[in-house]
């Protein structure tokens, strides 16, 4: 079977799953993209966003989640420009013009 597999899920695999991981080959790889944003689809109310990614900021770095960090391989959270996501809205544009080839 062939698939594609983001790099942090394969970085999951490898760390949990180290047997299964090791089974898999990889054929290609794409160019280094930011991993996905949270996005929340409904509008928050004022100040809503602020407070989300001040939660955000504190988990990458509260003692109690620690462990959880470590397992999920997180250094931290950040808040990054909209410009970060412009290869993945790239990327968007290139699979909608050229169907045929997915």
């Amino acid at each position: 079977d062939v698939g594609p597999l983001d790099s942090y899920c394969h970085d999951l695999l490898r760390q949990n799953q180290p047997d299964f991981a090791a089974q898999v080959k990889v054929v290609a790889s794409t160019d280094p993209t930011p991993i996905p944003a949270f996005v929340a689809t409904a509008a928050l109310e004022p100040g809503a966003l602020d407070r989300l990614r001040a939660a955000f900021i504190d988990a990458g770095s509260a003692e109690d989640l620690a462990a959880v960090r470590e397992r999920l391989l997180l250094d931290g959270f950040a808040v990054p420009a909209a410009a970060t996501y412009a290869p993945l809205a790239a990327r968007r544009a290139a699979l909608i013009a050229t169907p045929e080839l997915w």
